[in-house]
């Protein structure tokens, strides 16, 4: 049974001209792909996310991930928070499941 994925996060957003996401959603958004990508690996200890949005429209994300000792760290930018939140999620992935992978081997 896969135990609750946390992603400690911190939001330095901007005041929405129209709609956007809240905090709240942009959090739940964070853990459902943390929680998606860290189905099936072992080892991983922590997740953190920032992510800080200008008045100019440009969001930019990073995450880190704590696995197997090892910090695996990405950034992106895109043009809304939740859209950078994705591209650095996407970009995540494949180098945790290499660190993953690299710890089982040794």
């Amino acid at each position: 049974m896969q135990s609750e994925v946390h992603v400690r996060t911190e939001l330095r957003l901007a005041p929405p001209v129209s709609g956007g996401q809240g905090h709240d959603e942009l959090i739940a958004f964070a853990g459902f792909c943390a929680a998606r990508i860290a189905r099936g690996l072992r080892g991983i200890d922590a997740w953190d996310l920032y992510v800080v949005s200008g008045l100019e429209g440009r969001s930019d994300a990073v995450v880190r991930v704590r696995v197997a000792g090892e910090t695996v760290e990405v950034r992106a930018s895109a043009s809304d928070p939740a859209h950078a939140i994705w591209d650095a999620m996407c970009d995540i992935e494949q180098p945790l499941r290499e660190a993953a992978t690299a710890r089982a081997a040794a």
